[in-house]
Formats: C-alpha cells, structure tokens, sequence
C-alpha cells in the first residue's frame, strides 16, 4: 500500500460511505422510529460497532456582554446556545469486514418514550425551561430564537481510522 493510501485509509478519506434511510415525518405518540443504515466501502474496512440516536435539540441565542479595552466599554453580543437530549438509542458492537465494493443495509428500530412535541399545543406559558424561556422573551431579557429539532443521528467505529463516518438527518415530529 502506498503511503498516500495509508495516510487517507489512517484519516478515513475516501474509505467508505454512511447513509441513514428514514421517514421525514415520525409521530411522537408512535414511540418508535425505524431506518436503515446504508455503508458502502470504497476500500476494504474492519467496522467495530455501529450506533444511531434519535435526539431532541433545543438551541437558542442568549445575550452575553463582554468588556472591550480596545473601546473601553461593554460590548452586547448574541451567542447560540443548544442542549441534546437523547430519546433513544442502538448500538450493534459485533464487528465485521467488507471488501472493496460491498455494500450493507442494516435495519433498525430505536423505540423511544411517546410524547407531544413541545410545538403542538404548548402556550409560551407553560412550566419548566419552556416557562422560564417564554417569559424571559416577553420580558426583552437575554434570551431570543428558541426552536426545537429533531435528528437521527448515526455512525460506524472503523478500525485504525482517526476520524468515523457518520450521517445526521433531520425529522419532523407530528
């Protein structure tokens, strides 16, 4: 193997792709999601494990302040915030090999805790961060922008690799 083959294979550049297969749209009351797991090597590859998640992300913008000595005051800046809360998970540790060429699909089920997205019927008026959140808006105070999303998120544990491969598709959840 050359060295430039060996530095990519060591980098994971160019050794195989990672695609997640799943609906746009998943209700919340379901209480479980289903996929696929599309790997395709370009080059032969060792895999140890597998994993997907299905994760809430609730990500806004708070006011924060820092002193400027170049001006000599206070400067107010908006910064992005976020918060990961994950709903469910699988992971597949038993290791295998493919070759140069071969593709594997591997189906899966995460089942996660039914609910209703924060979106559906909630008032900025409601208990908890969501409470707390909403009046701090209405107050003009230092918080602007919340928004929730909802991924799954994927990726493979390759072998003598530095960097995995992974892939993130975002769903909408009614």
């Amino acid at each position: 193997m050359s060295l430039f083959k060996k530095l990519k294979q060591s980098m994971g550049i160019g050794t195989l792709t990672f695609e997640l297969v799943v609906p746009s749209h998943v209700a919340g009351n379901s209480g479980e999601i289903a996929g696929e797991i599309v790997i395709t090597a370009k080059s032969a590859q060792q895999i140890k494990d597998v994993e997907v998640a299905f994760n809430e992300v609730f990500e806004w913008e708070e006011r924060e302040s820092r002193y400027d000595s170049t001006q000599k005051r206070t400067v107010d800046y908006w910064d992005s915030k976020s918060k990961t809360t994950r709903l469910g998970y699988i992971k597949d540790e038993v290791p295998f090999e493919l070759s140069e060429g071969e593709i594997k699909k591997f189906p899966f089920v995460i089942q996660f805790q039914p609910f209703t997205p924060h979106h559906v019927g909630r008032s900025s008026g409601d208990d908890g961060v969501w409470g707390f959140l909403g009046s701090a808006i209405r107050g003009g105070a230092s918080v602007r922008g919340e928004r929730i999303k909802y991924e799954v998120k994927g990726d493979v544990d390759l072998v003598d690799v530095a960097f995995d491969k992974g892939d993130t598709k975002r769903i909408i959840i009614t």
